[in-house]
This record gives C-alpha cells, sequence and structure tokens, in this order.
C-alpha cells in the first residue's frame, strides 16, 4: 500500500528538519514525503533544497493551512496519506502500524496518541493524547456528542485517500481553519475509524503553536481564550453540518446543545447558561468513555476546568 506523509510548514525551519528526518527514517518503503511550504520567510525553503529529490516539494504564496492541505492532497500519490506539522515529528514505526490498520477496508481513519515534548523535543509533557482512544464504527457516538470527539491534533492523523477525494477541498474560511477537526469530524460518518493506544509521534510544545498558546482547556486558558474558541466550535459545527450534507449526503442528527466544547466556552465567555447545563452536556457526551464523562462533570461542577 502506497503511503504519502503531507508535511505542511510555515516558517518552521529550526524544526523542518527533524519532520522530514523523522519520516525519512521510517523503514516502510516508497514513503512519499511531500512538503508543502506555505509562503515561509525563513529558512524553511533552504531547509527544503536540502534534501533534493528524497522529497517531493511545493511551494506556494502564504494562504493559510487549509490551502496547503489541499494542494498536498491534490499532489499525494498514496493509497494512505498521513499528516504531519513541520514541527512535530514521528517516532520509529509510525507508518508501519498504521497502514496494518488500513487492512480494513471500511477504515477512512487511523489515528494514534501523541506524546507533547518540550520545544527541544526531548523532555515529555504530561501523558499522550489524546485520553481516550476509539475504534469501529463511533458515528452514533459522535452524533450524540454534537460532532465532537477526542482526536488528536493534525500529526496523529492518517486518512484513505478514497475518504479525502470525498471531502475535498478542506475549508479555508479563516474561522474554519482547523483541519484536523474538519476531515477527523467527517471521518466517523464515512465508516470505521481505528485508533492507537500508543504515542507514534510528539506534539511540540512552543510558543508559536496553538496548543502553548492555550488549546488545552485550563480555567486560565477559558479566561483569555473563551470567546474565540466558543465562535471557532460554533463555526466547526456548522461547516461539519454543512460537509455532511453536500459531500457525504448524509443528514446530520447534531445538536449544539451536545456539544461538551462549546456549551464550556460559552459558560467561560459570560453568555446566560447555567453551569449545570455544561455539567449535564460533560454527562451525555457519548464520545468520552464514562469515567471521563463523571470526571469532566465533576471538574466543571466545583470550578476547575
Amino acid at each position: 500500500m502506497r503511503v504519502t506523509v503531507l508535511i505542511t510548514n510555515y516558517n518552521y525551519a529550526q524544526f523542518l528538519g527533524h519532520a522530514i528526518d523523522s519520516v525519512l527514517a521510517q523503514r516502510y518503503p516508497g514513503v512519499q514525503v511531500l512538503v508543502v511550504d506555505d509562503g515561509s520567510t525563513d529558512r524553511s525553503r533552504d531547509v527544503i533544497a536540502g534534501y533534493g529529490d528524497r522529497i517531493t516539494s511545493i511551494m506556494q504564496t502564504n494562504a493559510g493551512q487549509g490551502a496547503a492541505i489541499n494542494r498536498g492532497i491534490d499532489a499525494s500519490a498514496g493509497e494512505v496519506v498521513c499528516f504531519l506539522d513541520a514541527d512535530d515529528a514521528f517516532l520509529p514505526g509510525k507508518v508501519e502500524r498504521v497502514v496494518a490498520e488500513f487492512s480494513d477496508p471500511a477504515v477512512q481513519l487511523v489515528y494514534h496518541q501523541l506524546q507533547p515534548v518540550e520545544a527541544d523535543g526531548i523532555g515529555p509533557i504530561g501523558k499522550p493524547i489524546p485520553r481516550a482512544v476509539w475504534r469501529g464504527n463511533i458515528r452514533t457516538k459522535v452524533e450524540r456528542s454534537g460532532g465532537w470527539w477526542p482526536r488528536p491534533t493534525t500529526s496523529g492523523l492518517a486518512f484513505r485517500r478514497s475518504f479525502l477525494d470525498r471531502v475535498s477541498p478542506v475549508p479555508t474560511d479563516i474561522r474554519v481553519s482547523w483541519t484536523d477537526t474538519y476531515l477527523a469530524g467527517l471521518a466517523p460518518f464515512a465508516g470505521k475509524v481505528a485508533g492507537i493506544r500508543e504515542p507514534l509521534g510528539i506534539l511540540r510544545l512552543h510558543g508559536a503553536n496553538a496548543w502553548s498558546r492555550g488549546a488545552i482547556s485550563h480555567r486560565s486558558d477559558a479566561s483569555r481564550l473563551s470567546e474565540t474558541r466558543r465562535d471557532q466550535y460554533e463555526a466547526e459545527f456548522h461547516a461539519l453540518e454543512t460537509s455532511l450534507r453536500e459531500k457525504l449526503g448524509i443528514e446530520p442528527a447534531l445538536s449544539l446543545a451536545d456539544h461538551l466544547r462549546f456549551q464550556q466556552y460559552r459558560f467561560a465567555s459570560g453568555e446566560p447558561v447555567a453551569r449545570w447545563e455544561v455539567v449535564a452536556a460533560a454527562l451525555r457526551c457519548r464520545s468520552l468513555p464514562p469515567p471521563m464523562r463523571w470526571r469532566e462533570a465533576a471538574r466543571i461542577a466545583l470550578g476547575r476546568w
């Protein structure tokens, strides 16, 4: 099975070489390493040029990650497309493990945990994410959770190319620019997902990426980011509804009332929503295992989120 690893980059010259090397070091044969540079102004293009014909590169003017992903999907040669952010890296054996899961023709998305690390790529920070890992047909769980489910960021995702052809292009609207959310949100409606409870890649936390700026939901982040994140989740919800209808021909049974993260940030932004409503959303969030639902509900009830 042919594999493409699609790396999107914007001004990550200091990390890009590590990302590319981590793919070239994979033992799976014939991997296409495809790098799309989104108009970098640092040394990124020099780094890319240094790899010569060992990689395939596309240079575009700055248009955002969604546009870079779309260019990469169009140029990919693999039956499986693995995504990798330029500031992250794969761990040994990742591609082999992912390809093995695609032996089931019903599987559209394979994902795995990521290990957050320090900016230098060495010291681990906390436990692997996401904590909950699902396998099989999870459409009902996702529908009953308002379309939200705990998947990893871009570098933990791999898709069957035929699925990407159905749902591309990724929306490039600035408010719906999180390609991992868009693609992983649609996948459970198209077939099975296969989650691997093992970190097969690293998620580098540094001052320039979204996770370091507050993508992890702590109370201190919510006070600063609540309105932005509320609007982001709402926009992603409506993009999911639209894409299900227009690209997969599915009439979704989704409600924002069931979307746990949206309800949390509504509350944090000062909207007239009661704390008990957010607690209730946590308890009925079927895309979390029951023990995690209760822990989320308890933290929200005690104001520790």
